[in-house]
């Protein structure tokens, strides 16, 4: 006898990332929406990530992305802390008991925002994660190094700008 149960995470988006928690009794799901979603072991919704607005220019003002989620990682050795990635060029980092909005859902602690090689924002497509260290690839084709600094991540530690073929509009181009 086969037991199977179905579970859509938001609505009409594809999950494009996942992360169990250290514990494992959690799971972090990033979709092809702005916002991320964290469920129990029986698929109950625990949380929701805020939508940021995409209304303002600057990304540190708005709460949460504003276009879809690429990647999501839970933060290793901390059962609390999460990091996600997107095409509105941020890196953001949660505190799952952290600030929440009037609505429920979770505001972002820090962002990291990246720019290209002329100081342009540039998507980000993915982001991995060590203790002290947050690693990210870009649309523009480069690799981004970020380290703590205290408890910020200020700036890149190591870039390189020409780590894979840029991404335009999808496609990759070739350089």
């Amino acid at each position: 006898d086969v037991c199977s149960s179905d579970l859509e995470a938001i609505e009409g988006h594809p999950v494009l990332s996942l992360s169990y928690s250290p514990t494992g009794d959690r799971l972090l799901i990033g979709t092809g929406e702005s916002r991320c979603k964290i469920v129990d072991r029986d698929g109950s919704e625990m949380l929701v990530f805020r939508k940021g607005d995409p209304y303002l220019h600057d990304m540190s003002r708005t709460a949460g992305h504003i276009t879809g989620v690429t990647s999501c990682y839970w933060l290793p050795g901390s059962e609390n802390r999460v990091v996600t990635a997107s095409r509105d060029s941020t890196v953001r980092i949660w505190d799952l008991n952290g600030t929440k909005h009037w609505t429920g859902e979770l505001v972002n602690l820090q962002i990291i925002k990246h720019k290209d090689g002329s100081g342009r924002r540039t998507g980000v497509t993915c982001v991995t994660c060590s203790n002290r260290m947050i690693a990210s690839g870009c649309e523009d084709g480069s690799v981004q190094l970020w380290t703590r600094d205290q408890s910020k991540y200020t700036r890149p530690q190591l870039m390189n700008r020409t780590a894979h073929e840029a991404v335009q509009n999808g496609i990759c181009s070739s350089k």
